[in-house]
């Protein structure tokens, strides 16, 4: 996990970025929610995937943590950055990753 400062904002932003790019197996998954759950250095964490495939499944595998965790395409991360829109839960809830970290 790479902890991110974006020093535009004021004041400055942390958080957290992860990048999957293949699925894991069960165990590892229970384990990276397990890791999740007692992550205290950050408010966010940003998922950033390399399809909408992995991404779903990801959504899938960490939605019972209890954190604020956001997941977007990576490709999409790199063209808007904090305005990226994320996904934020099962239920496709959408925002502007800017707005997350507020």
């Amino acid at each position: 996990m790479e902890i991110v400062r974006e020093r535009q904002a004021i004041p400055v932003t942390r958080f957290a970025l992860e990048y999957e790019r293949t699925l894991k197996s069960f165990r590892e998954y229970d384990r990276i929610r397990m890791a999740l759950q007692t992550e205290r250095q950050v408010g966010c964490i940003l998922y950033l995937t390399s399809g909408v495939e992995v991404l779903l499944h990801l959504v899938h595998e960490l939605q019972p943590v209890n954190r604020s965790l956001a997941f977007a395409n990576a490709r999409d991360f790199a063209k808007e950055l904090l305005d990226t829109p994320v996904m934020t839960g099962r239920d496709a809830a959408s925002a502007r990753f800017r707005d997350l970290l507020q």
